[in-house]
């Protein structure tokens, strides 16, 4: 059963960190007008929901890009949908309270808290890899490159950053918030002391009935310090033959999975994505699904696209696991929600996991041939230079 009633709040991330209860999940897609603010659980699973109903459910959640080898993400589930105990929801301008039950019985005891939105700085920042490592694997990968056993890869870094006090999670998505009009904002937090949160361009795929749609995004570029010098840069990323070279890639592949799911699809003029720190070639590819194709089909057939995993697929995912000395976690990996006629999941990237005092980012960077070392770790340092809310 679900219950629905309109309410009037301010502002969802701060009635979100006011909550006690646990877990908590934020879903804001400005590009769809949708924005959600979740805590509890009405019901949890371990794995990916099936839904074979017509009632007005919605789970969110996400999974693992691949499986663990470090403890990087501790206590943080490799696999969790929830529905949601209770949702703020905006449609159309009206926010609404929705309570979701799966019994007659529901008591809900809710506590609230003041946290403060102290900015902090940080305290000591680590890279993992380290550039001279980072050097050395970008250097064998064109190697690889270069014989044709790899058509493109991409290679990640966490960066771990220390902190003097707590963290506060929904502090740092707020400075995220609004700086990129184009991404969709997400959090997951489990359990209190840890939260993965996050600011992607990177749509994996939109389902609303038979009709679906996944975004192509690669080659980066940066954003200019003014509209005139913004253009100078987007003109030259269209032009550029390695950025679009490493954006064909990812186009052709989801294509040609696409079409394998599709009765029929069409892809889209390219056009540039903007972040609040980078810029990025981008194609939007629709289709309409064949009967038989389920959310699980789709999330299974396209991830891991080029633009985070590689081509072939099982030769890069076996080098990024070999050289990548943290786990991706849900870093990278589908992340969203599920109801029985739509669904929607974003690629985790521009994403960080926060813990107590100490935040990881994490970020990663497509190795075609024309990349170079020092040219990628720069690239890296622009993705996570949206993060800096100290300063």
């Amino acid at each position: 059963m679900r219950l629905e009633v309109p309410i009037e709040i301010d502002d969802y991330l701060d009635w979100l960190n006011a909550q006690m209860l646990f877990p908590k999940i934020y879903w804001e897609d400005p590009r769809e007008n949708m924005k959600v603010a979740a805590i509890g659980k009405a019901l949890e699973l371990d794995t990916f929901p099936i839904l074979f109903t017509e009632k007005k459910i919605r789970f969110f959640g996400g999974q693992d890009f691949s499986s663990r080898k470090y403890r990087t993400w501790k206590r943080f589930p490799s696999k969790k949908y929830i529905l949601p105990l209770i949702e703020i929801e905006e449609r159309k301008g009206t926010s609404f309270l929705c309570i979701n039950r799966l019994s007659k019985n529901l008591f809900i005891d809710l506590n609230f808290r003041e946290n403060a939105y102290e900015i902090l700085r940080p305290l000591s920042s680590l890279h993992s890899l380290s550039y001279s490592v980072w050097k050395t694997h970008i250097t064998e990968l064109l190697g690889l490159i270069a014989k044709k056993v790899l058509t493109k890869i991409v290679l990640g870094r966490c960066t771990h950053l220390a902190f003097a006090k707590m963290l506060n999670p929904y502090m740092v998505l707020k400075k995220l918030q609004g700086k990129s009009p184009n991404a969709i904002l997400f959090a997951f937090q489990y359990e209190q002391n840890q939260a993965f949160i996050g600011a992607s361009p990177e749509v994996l795929y939109k389902k609303e009935d038979r009709t679906i749609k996944s975004y192509a995004i690669a080659g980066t570029y940066p954003r200019g310090n003014n509209s005139k010098e913004d253009k100078r840069l987007s003109r030259a990323l269209l032009k550029n033959r390695k950025e679009k070279n490493e954006c064909n890639i990812v186009k052709k592949n989801i294509e040609t999975t696409l079409s394998s799911l599709c009765k029929r699809i069409c892809v889209e003029k390219q056009h540039i994505l903007q972040t609040s720190t980078v810029q990025h070639i981008a194609y939007i590819l629709k289709g309409f699904l064949k009967d038989h194709i389920s959310d699980w089909n789709i999330l299974t057939a396209l991830h891991p696209t080029p633009a985070t995993g590689g081509l072939p697929k099982n030769i890069a995912i076996r080098e990024i696991q070999k050289r990548e000395h943290f786990d991706r976690g849900w870093f990278a990996a589908p992340v969203g929600w599920v109801d029985p006629r739509s669904s929607s999941h974003a690629v985790a990237i521009r994403s960080a996991l926060i813990e107590r005092n100490q935040m990881h980012l994490f970020a990663g960077a497509g190795i075609v041939e024309g990349s170079t070392p020092s040219g990628e770790w720069e690239e890296l340092e622009r993705k996570i230079s949206q993060y800096i809310v100290w300063e």
